[in-house]
């Protein structure tokens, strides 16, 4: 009894702060996802904020987990995985990934696990194919949109930047702004995407003193 007694003490309560669909999303979690993002923009480890623009993204990154399990999206490849990895690292001063101890020191410094660490890589790299299927690879730009954005936005930047020298053709730099504008349209069909997700969805905040509101 005293033993087992011991052992309860020891356990540190995981604070559920949200429930989305079903699926607890924990105190730890979001500070976890806090953590991840200062690694992944090769920022120093930081104190928790515990701030709500994560913790809406951590909710905005389950509906779409939750979407492609139900669409049966095939999980990404290991090679798409450790892109991913590679991306994280390349924001980071060489030394702290030169070696596989040096990483995970590096992690431990950040507070994330390496099995947390890859399963976080590992959702991106799902979600981002997610995106290029059903977003980027049907985006079309239509030459007014070209033509619009070249006279309206690209020439008076260039100007501006430039002291008002000549602007590029609009067909030297076509390509350019089509990648742009084909940004543009992904992230506000994808904004649209995860708002119509969150409408549908049952998501329950949880009081940290008096239980789910």
């Amino acid at each position: 009894m005293l033993t087992a007694a011991s052992l309860c003490a020891q356990q540190v309560i995981d604070r559920v702060v949200t429930v989305v669909n079903g699926r607890v999303i924990t105190q730890s979690e979001w500070e976890e996802q806090e953590r991840f993002e200062a690694l992944d923009q090769g920022k120093p480890p930081v104190q928790v904020q515990h701030s709500q623009e994560a913790l809406n993204r951590l909710i905005d990154r389950t509906l779409l987990l939750q979407q492609m399990a139900e669409l049966n999206f095939r999980p990404p490849t290991p090679e798409a995985v450790q892109r991913e990895i590679e991306d994280v690292k390349k924001q980071l001063p060489p030394a702290k990934s030169a070696t596989d101890d040096a990483w995970r020191e590096t992690l431990a410094e950040y507070g994330i696990p390496e099995d947390d660490f890859h399963q976080i890589v590992t959702d991106r790299a799902n979600v981002a194919r997610f995106i290029d299927v059903r977003f980027r690879s049907n985006a079309r730009i239509s030459p007014i949109e070209l033509d619009a954005y070249y006279k309206d936005t690209f020439v008076p930047r260039f100007q501006k930047a430039s002291g008002n020298k000549p602007a590029p053709a609009l067909k030297d730099v076509q390509d350019k702004i089509q990648q742009i504008l084909i940004e543009q349209r992904v992230t506000q069909d994808l904004d649209s995407f995860i708002q119509s997700l969150r409408t549908q969805a049952v998501i329950r905040k949880v009081s940290p003193m008096s239980g789910v509101k």
